[in-house]
């Protein structure tokens, strides 16, 4: 290795962060789908429940999308998206550790031939 101020983990670290990173997407996964269906019944209440009206009509789906589907009914759906976001980005920070260890292990092939 040329640098030795950067150490990649070794090959059973990264197994380990590459089962990490499996739980990873399919958290995301599942978070999103959780989103989903509270954006669908979010939708479904606001634009059925006379409460939500305006005018005595149901809120235009414009309205619709830029404050329900995006907070919720009670805030919940804006807190599950910042949660969401910050396992993205971990996934992210780990997929740059996977591609770092990637780069390396070819340079550190390529030095010896």
């Amino acid at each position: 290795m040329s640098d030795k101020r950067f150490a990649p983990p070794d090959f059973d670290d990264m197994m380990q962060l590459t089962d990490l990173i499996r739980e990873l997407y399919e958290k995301v996964e599942k978070m999103e789908a959780v989103i989903d269906e509270e954006v669908a019944k979010t939708t479904t209440e606001v634009t059925t429940n006379p409460n939500y009206f305006v005018n005595g009509k149901a809120p235009s789906m414009e309205l619709v999308k830029s404050t329900y589907q995006i907070r919720g009914l009670d805030g919940n759906l804006f807190d599950k998206r910042m949660k969401l976001a910050e396992v993205k980005a971990a996934l992210e920070v780990m997929r740059g550790m996977i591609d770092i260890y990637i780069t390396d292990s070819a340079n550190a092939r390529a030095s010896v031939v």
